[in-house]
């Protein structure tokens, strides 16, 4: 298993390097499990499949602490801003035309 030691509360500026080196480990393990799984060992996985459950719990972690939560969210209804006179795009309706 590995030597990186993952905190509980990540920062929101995580060093790069240490997020590829999780990813890397990730990798790895997956790669372990799936081979330990073909052999019928599945019993020796749960440490691996632990290991990287707490991996991608923590760069889970990171990316929810790094990310705009505004940016995500819809804007409300009404608030639609592709109106423009002429233009019925918000009901649907046909444009007038002259008589």
């Amino acid at each position: 298993m590995s030597g990186i030691a993952v905190q509980t509360q990540p920062s929101a500026s995580a060093p790069t390097s240490q997020i590829q080196k999780l990813l890397d480990e990730n990798s790895s393990l997956i790669c372990t499990i799936s081979e330990y799984q073909n052999l019928g060992r599945h019993k020796e996985t749960l440490s691996y499949q632990w290991q990287l459950h707490r991996n991608l719990m923590y760069l889970g972690q990171i990316a929810d602490s790094s990310t705009n939560v505004q940016n995500l969210i819809p804007p409300p209804p009404g608030n639609i801003s592709m109106a423009s006179p002429g233009n019925n795009a918000t009901t649907g309706a046909a444009p007038m035309r002259p008589a």
